[in-house]
């Protein structure tokens, strides 16, 4: 019997999900072919003529060798964050404020304004690559950083801030306005549509990377390759990336962790236990990764977007106690002595008004410990409540 008649028999829906996976096959097979295909035309172009010639040092050679001196473009706490050639990324779930913080940060860099404890020993030429938001609200986001740093940065400190944070220091490329699509960042064509702007560029920040390269990149390392490539060349001529990308449901960076090996600066973005949607751009930033800076100048912080004071900091206690376990046990004494019992740890972390991650986690240590049961009724419950407990 033919695959068409083995569909014909089955029940439409089953029929609906074999034929979906089929082509789902199907494409995975074309890529896979394609992939082969490439990888046979690379091989048969690396005949003799085309083999590239290597460079080494013999240590005293290598230590006696001056490369050349890279300057800081990003500071906090006097420490330098982000320097010529050098690569890093800030990830986050979706809403956390990941843009707002990278289109700080490219003021920042522009400008020498500071914000959040970071600045620059001096303005550089920034280029900012959006691939996913539209244009009028790139231009009110900027306008309305623009405005909030320029009113509550210390004007003294630099000369005349105001006229720098409205200089042309930072070029905005979005694919919201080009006339046709804009390019993927992986191929041979949107590295030559973008070579105009990167040759002036010192810091570029691309936001991001599943809107600006193959989304099979986050899947396959192989895939990854290309931006990968790239992105190490435009390290070898001086330049400064910083990338977006989102996280996944368990917290890191969404996809394979090959695309963070080379990097020096790695921020994720999360919310706060006592966050509330009210809040707005509220968000806890911690420096997963900070290639040789230690201390202050990367410890943890809680940012804050508001209309009245532009951005705030709040400072983290690292030994603070488990505040989202603390709060999941009082919630839970309290529901069982009304006797409503949680049918989730959804529910219990909505009611309890505890960060999601941060009580994801504590829900899981608390089942893993064996604190928390489920009872009979479909509930959960702590074990010093049952029967007036401990």
């Amino acid at each position: 019997m033919s695959v068409a008649d083995e569909l014909k028999n089955m029940p439409s829906a089953d029929a609906k999900a074999a034929a979906e996976a089929m082509n789902r096959e199907r494409r995975k097979q074309k890529v896979r072919e394609q992939r082969a295909f490439k990888r046979e035309l690379d091989a048969e172009d690396r005949t003799p003529d085309h083999v590239q010639t290597l460079v080494g040092y013999a240590l005293p050679a290598l230590l006696g060798h001056a490369f050349p001196k890279r300057r800081a473009l990003l500071t906090r706490g006097g420490a330098a964050i982000l320097r010529e050639a050098q690569l890093g990324q800030i990830y986050a779930i979706r809403g956390v404020g990941k843009t707002w913080l990278a289109q700080t940060l490219a003021l920042v860099a522009a400008t020498g304004v500071e914000a959040l404890g970071f600045g620059t020993p001096s303005p550089c030429q920034v280029l900012y690559v959006d691939g996913e938001m539209d244009a009028l609200e790139i231009q009110e986001r900027f306008d309305k950083l623009r405005i909030h740093l320029s009113k509550h940065a210390d004007l003294t400190a630099r000369g005349p801030l105001f006229d720098q944070l409205t200089s042309a220091n930072l070029v905005v490329v979005a694919a919201d306005w080009q006339a046709d699509y804009l390019p993927r960042l992986d191929t041979p064509e949107g590295q030559a549509a973008l070579e105009p702007f990167i040759a002036n560029a010192d810091l570029i920040v691309l936001d991001n990377r599943s809107c600006l390269f193959d989304p099979e990149g986050e899947k396959d390392p192989t895939a990854w390759q290309p931006a990968q490539d790239w992105l190490l060349s435009l390290r070898r001529r001086g330049k400064t990336v910083l990338i977006i990308h989102h996280s996944n449901r368990q917290g890191g960076a969404r996809g394979h962790s090959k695309p963070e090996d080379p990097m020096n600066l790695l921020l994720k973005l999360t919310w706060p236990d006592d966050y509330s949607a009210d809040q707005g751009a509220r968000f806890l930033v911690e420096f997963d990764k900070a290639r040789g800076v230690y201390g202050a100048a990367v410890a943890p912080f809680i940012a804050t977007l508001t209309d009245v004071d532009g951005w705030r900091v709040e400072t983290v206690d690292r030994d603070e106690p488990d505040t989202a376990g603390v709060k999941l046990r009082d919630y839970l004494r309290l529901a069982e002595a009304a006797g409503e019992r949680p049918k989730s740890g959804n529910a219990a972390i909505a009611a309890a008004k505890v960060g999601r991650n941060k009580g994801l986690e504590a829900w899981a240590a608390m089942l893993k410990s064996g604190e928390l049961v489920k009872h009979a009724d479909g509930g959960f419950h702590i074990v010093d409540t049952v029967g007036g407990g401990l």
